[in-house]
């Protein structure tokens, strides 16, 4: 399934846009998604994307005007057509049949944008200017984020298989989480049956 992955680190070590490229390997299913990947050395973020062609999602990165806001998304995501033509009111450029008119929203609304957003996805928004990065999710959860933290990056993708393609010291099996399953049919809270991948709770934005 298409999906986001990616790696905030404090300091560059020079090998991150191999990883993103590896952890974007294991969600190119097929031949045909739309892919691609996106850096800002400076700020320590690294992003990769794919989507099926023609869908909400197929118009990433998703830049503002000034070019210091930046989004990346997943699934779908359905807005009232008073805010949408509100946006075109103010002067705002974007494609109203994707998930362009996102970004208008966020400089618009600030934090109340998470609040408001209405489907399943999740995403991340890069502020450029303040070097900063909010990743984000739905109520539900139904479009998944699997991270890894440590002392030197946050790393996230929307598949875990990902996180273990370049960080083998995370292929280790949860045996709480293994028995979780047995007796629940699920995991709970948030974990994964890897004992250092998470997973970001349901109507999160950090």
């Amino acid at each position: 399934m298409p999906g986001l992955t990616g790696i905030f680190t404090k300091a560059v070590a020079g090998d991150e846009k191999e990883k993103i490229r590896a952890m974007l390997g294991c969600m190119l299913h097929e031949p045909f998604y739309a892919r691609g990947t996106y850096e800002n050395q400076e700020n320590g973020f690294f992003m990769g994307y794919c989507a099926l062609p023609g869908s909400f999602a197929d118009c990433m990165p998703i830049w503002n005007e000034t070019r210091d806001l930046v989004l990346f998304l997943t699934g779908e995501c359905y807005l009232d057509p008073m805010d949408i033509a509100d946006l075109k009111r103010r002067g705002h450029e974007f494609d109203p049949h994707n998930a362009s008119c996102l970004i208008h929203l966020y400089e618009e609304q600030g934090e109340a944008f998470f609040r408001n957003l209405n489907g399943w996805f999740n995403g991340v928004i890069l502020d450029l200017a303040r070097s900063t990065a909010v990743i984000f999710n739905d109520r539900c959860a139904i479009r998944r984020i699997y991270y890894h933290e440590n002392d030197r990056c946050f790393a996230f993708s929307s598949e875990a298989k990902s996180l273990l393609k370049v960080f083998p010291e995370l292929r280790e099996i949860s045996f709480q989480s293994v028995g979780e399953f047995l007796t629940y049919d699920c995991v709970l809270e948030n974990r994964t049956y890897f004992p250092k991948i998470k997973l970001l709770p349901a109507c999160s934005s950090w």
